[in-house]
């Protein structure tokens, strides 16, 4: 049986650990996959450095996921994490793996393109994607062994943005895929199709989603999609594209009633069926 990622990291949006608990749920509900659990740090309180709470200990669990990955050397990957920050692991192990040769399209309601410099918080969920592409703190990038290009990112359904953020997409030209727009799933899967991506990484923030019909998230944010939307997004990519692994990520629920809408909603897609 292939053996999938849990990453239940919780340091990248500071002290509070809902997120572990979440990400284990998720994981509980999803009997039909086998996971590797990636071992985290236990350390509090955490302490600003180089601009990153928690600095040290993101180091260690990135340090972890990255090696957990390259030992199993997966080609489908089915990725459930605490923290956006968890996403570097799987995003940065399957670029590598496919040779650059990876769409990742970046389902959520933030853009998580902050530099350490930028980042008015200093969590590094928010400075992820940023860290992905091969800029912000040395060594989190240093992790890397081959970075993202700009022209491999689409943002869907992003619509937080710091003025920073917004600089940035605007100068590397990323694609952005706003939520009125997702009602069609046509738009996200023509605009990954006409890049001729041979391979595609879904990363699924679960705040993508509006509050009303999830709201166990991180960061809730109003307008965002609704459930039926994002079950036709999925359904869509899976039947037009060759999805290769999906991340999800920022549950704050430990209650199965309350994450069993998320993973059936999965299910039903079929976007992992083939990834058992």
């Amino acid at each position: 049986m292939n053996k999938h990622l849990l990453f239940p990291e919780w340091q990248s949006y500071g002290e509070d650990d809902r997120v572990s608990s979440g990400s284990r749920c998720i994981c509980s509900l999803l009997q039909e996959f086998e996971f590797d659990e990636v071992e985290i740090a236990d350390t509090k309180p955490l302490s600003r450095r180089e601009g990153i709470l928690g600095l040290d200990s993101i180091i260690q669990n990135l340090n972890s996921g990255c090696s957990t990955l390259y030992q199993r050397r997966q080609k489908q990957l089915l990725s459930i994490g605490g923290t956006c920050g968890s996403e570097f692991a799987p995003v940065s192990y399957l670029n590598h793996l496919y040779g650059g040769e990876l769409m990742v399209v970046w389902m959520d309601a933030h853009g998580d393109l902050n530099t350490p410099d930028t980042s008015p918080s200093g969590h590094f969920h928010g400075m992820v994607l940023r860290s992905l592409i091969g800029e912000g703190e040395q060594k989190i990038i240093d992790l890397l062994s081959r970075p993202l290009l700009s022209k491999q990112l689409v943002l869907a359904g992003t619509r937080d943005l710091d003025p920073s953020e917004e600089r940035f997409i605007s100068s590397q030209k990323i694609p952005l895929i706003k939520t009125e727009d997702l009602i069609d799933p046509e738009t996200l899967i023509d605009s990954i199709t006409q890049t001729n991506a041979p391979n595609v990484y879904v990363h699924l923030d679960l705040d993508v989603i509006d509050p009303s019909d999830f709201p166990y998230v991180v960061c809730p944010t109003r307008k965002g999609i609704r459930l039926e939307q994002l079950e036709l997004i999925l359904k869509g990519l899976n039947s037009s594209i060759n999805v290769v692994g999906l991340g999800i990520v920022e549950c704050v629920s430990s209650n199965p009633d309350e994450c069993r809408v998320i993973t059936d909603l999965v299910k039903r897609s079929g976007i992992t069926r083939r990834w058992s």
